[in-house]
């Protein structure tokens, strides 16, 4: 990841935390500084720089100058240099203080300024987790009538982040979440543009050879009752798709069951296994999709429809648009283009223009046959 800044966003439960954490170990293992700030239990700008600077001051990061800064400005007030110094020492957590909120951006600022004083080799990477999930958060918390100030002031600080990843600071980034920024753009009109820098990385499915390793892994660490010549094809037939983290979850369902024979499998742990899919991920896809208006559901539904028909799963890119266009805009396919985008946002399809339009994954496939 040095000099390099990603995005990875998607479903939850397939694998981002695990290959987050693989990533940050391996970074570190090779003398790199990493900050990991997960930012799914804040709903303020104040919470987000509380995490930072901790994280900061764990790890050598340049905490005295930033403190320095904040002790000297004129524009803070004597109180906020208090705290700003307790949240470095780790004396208090001011994921409520609005009143440090405010100066949030200021601080945000100076905290690049003092990262790109740093010499290269020196300046951490910085990996920041649900960050879909604090804007939500924080846009929950407010009331609606503040919400256009609080857009306004989550789109600054997604500036201020792009910033810090432009040559002039130098930061490698990676950007996380279980749910689409352009989501937030859509409801809320979060700028998402402000991510275009970053190079998107997509969980993929593993291959069906690895699947059965990581069965077989599992299978070593602790071998299932009655399990027998035949379960793990048969398991593998049981899944929709070859996540890790549908592979895990589905062998959660048959570690500790009293058998886990053939006839089992085919039987109640079949059923308990597609409940927990219907739990973790096919709801989900609910979820998602009953956020679309009726019209667009209407036109998603025909293009999943002739997905599923097609031979070989997937329908020409023009075609799709042509689907997912309003009839009451022919000849405009602005409409398509943009449902198409959300739809490949929000995980149920994949598209390109040389490979085709096609369901995501196996588990779209799954979710759209019951």
């Amino acid at each position: 990841m040095d000099g390099t800044s990603v995005s990875v966003f998607g479903l939850r439960r397939i694998g981002k935390s695990s290959l987050i954490a693989e990533t940050r170990e391996r970074l570190r293992a090779s003398g790199k500084t990493v900050l990991w700030i997960d930012l799914q239990k804040h709903d303020t700008l104040a919470g987000t720089l509380a995490a930072l600077l901790k994280a900061l001051a764990e790890n050598n990061g340049p905490v005295a100058k930033i403190t320095k800064w904040a002790e000297k400005t004129d524009f803070l007030p004597a109180n906020i240099k208090a705290k700003v110094t307790s949240i470095i020492k780790s004396k208090i957590d001011s994921v409520a203080d609005s009143d440090v909120d405010d100066y949030a951006e200021a601080l945000f600022e100076q905290i690049g300024s003092e990262l790109a004083a740093l010499d290269k080799q020196e300046r951490p990477i910085i990996i920041f987790d649900e960050l879909p999930l604090l804007f939500l958060n924080a846009l929950k918390a407010a009331d609606p009538g503040d919400q256009p100030k609080v857009v306004a002031r989550l789109n600054k600080f997604l500036a201020i982040l792009r910033h810090w990843r432009s040559d002039d600071v130098g930061v490698a980034m990676a950007l996380c979440g279980s749910f689409s920024m352009p989501w937030l753009r859509r409801e809320y009109g979060i700028d998402d543009e402000h991510l275009n820098d970053c190079d998107p990385v997509t969980i993929e499915e593993m291959q069906e050879g690895d699947a059965r390793e990581l069965i077989e892994a599992c299978i070593a660490a602790r071998r299932p009752k009655g399990w027998q010549d035949g379960c793990t094809n048969s398991l593998l037939e049981l899944l929709p798709a070859y996540f890790p983290g549908v592979i895990q979850l589905a062998y959660s369902k048959i570690k500790y069951a009293s058998d886990a024979s053939l006839s089992a499998l085919n039987g109640d742990l079949r059923e308990k296994i597609e409940d927990a899919l219907e739990e973790k991920y096919y709801s989900q896809f609910d979820r998602r999709f009953s956020r679309y208006d009726e019209p667009e559901r209407e036109r998603a539904a025909r293009l999943f429809k002739e997905i599923a028909k097609a031979s070989d799963g997937k329908i020409e890119f023009d075609k799709a648009i042509q689907i997912l266009s309003a009839q009451s805009q022919q000849g405009d396919d602005q409409t398509g283009r943009e449902l198409l985008d959300f739809l490949q946002s929000d995980g149920f399809v994949s598209s390109s223009r040389s490979r085709g339009v096609a369901y995501a994954s196996g588990l779209v496939s799954a979710w759209r046959s019951d």
